[in-house]
């Protein structure tokens, strides 16, 4: 049972990223290389750890404010599209065990091409990300009226959309 639970919940749901091993390495004063990625269990522990010790006055809150610069990352596009093609890659997931289970129901033979159709995938991918571009809220229609600001346009970074400021939090 232990195996299977850090099997699955630990090396497939809970990737921290190298950003987020080199700060909860900082942070919880651990030792674990910076190339393992994913949350272990001794990650939690440690966080369990420093928990108790802040409840009981024996922990710092130096790191904790939020709003400090330190604190926050710009995501690239690059991240944003990787993320949109890992939810692309769920919903395929989803039809093909939905596929699976239609095939089993007709007590046929699947195959690799009745599971996957390049067109199915096609749509999927095109769909999430036309629906990302249409719907993120940072997605903006591209000014091509001249050179200069296209290259003023690119080089823009906004603190706005998912996780940034909104009219209420927004103040002098």
């Amino acid at each position: 049972m232990r195996g299977i639970t850090k099997e699955i919940f630990f090396q497939q749901k809970c990737e921290l990223g190298r950003i987020g091993r080199r700060n909860m390495n900082r942070r919880l004063n651990l030792d674990i290389p910076q190339n393992n990625t994913f949350l272990l269990p001794r990650d939690v522990l440690a966080a369990t750890d420093h928990l108790i010790g802040m409840k009981f006055g024996m922990g710092i809150l130096d790191d904790d404010d939020m709003n400090h610069l330190k604190n926050k990352r710009i995501r690239s596009v690059a991240d944003l599209l990787q993320d949109q093609f890992g939810l692309a890659l769920g919903r395929l997931q989803h039809a093909v065990q939905k596929t699976i289970r239609r095939v089993f129901i007709r007590q046929s033979k699947p195959t690799p091409q009745t599971l996957v159709t390049p067109t199915s995938t096609s749509i999927l991918l095109i769909t999430t990300y036309e629906t990302f571009f249409g719907t993120y809220p940072l997605s903006q229609v591209f000014d091509q009226t001249n050179p200069l600001t296209q290259t003023v346009h690119g080089r823009k970074v906004s603190c706005l959309g998912p996780g940034g400021l909104t009219g209420r939090t927004a103040s002098f």
